[in-house]
């Protein structure tokens, strides 16, 4: 399915796989920086980058900082050849106006997606006693937290950021949702 899994679930392969698929994109975008307008090379960085970071990245997304490390500087890189800027440049103004999610922040949209979609049932049924509710676990009397989902205490460090462990999401549509989610992260 091309996701490359590894016996320690570290995704160091699979992240390094992706990290040369983006490198080669980014040397496309760079040959025709001066022939595309600003718009084009936001729309080459959308079917380039942007389309192998999303893909899996529910997966792999949590992967180790070291690991992950290589994937943020490419797309910093790809957001300063868009916008002809230094090498070395700052980048959180480039990811504000380009309306482009950082790689961490990336992982977690797509995270919260899901919750939503799960908590709306829109989901396979193959996921649906993945997440418990706070009113399923110990209840002595009705709550105002029974509809959020019940987050259990992981065992496992590195388990400890993946979407069972962490998400929780109000009741709105999902476009409503993933507008407000995405306008979070652009903010900060």
């Amino acid at each position: 399915m091309g996701i490359h899994i590894d016996e320690h679930l570290t995704w160091k392969y699979h992240i390094a796989h992706v990290n040369t698929k983006v490198s080669r994109s980014l040397f496309f975008i760079k040959q025709v920086k001066n022939f595309l307008s600003r718009d084009s090379m936001r729309t080459l960085y959308f079917a380039l980058v942007y389309s192998h970071y999303t893909y899996g990245i529910l997966a792999w997304g949590n992967g180790s900082k070291t690991a992950l490390h290589r994937s943020i500087v490419h797309q910093k890189r790809a957001l300063r050849i868009i916008y002809s800027a230094n090498y070395n440049g700052h980048t959180d103004h480039l990811f504000k106006t380009s309306r482009i999610l950082k790689l961490n922040d990336l992982f977690e949209h797509q995270a919260l997606l899901f919750i939503f979609d799960y908590k709306t049932d829109k989901l396979p049924l193959s996921f649906e006693n993945t997440f418990h509710f706070n009113r399923d676990h110990l209840v002595l009397r009705p709550t105002r937290q029974a509809d959020i989902i019940h987050i259990a205490i992981c065992p496992l460090q590195f388990a400890r950021w993946l979407p069972r462990f962490q998400m929780n999401v109000d009741n709105l549509s999902r476009s409503q949702f993933k507008y407000q989610i995405k306008a979070k992260y652009l903010n900060n």
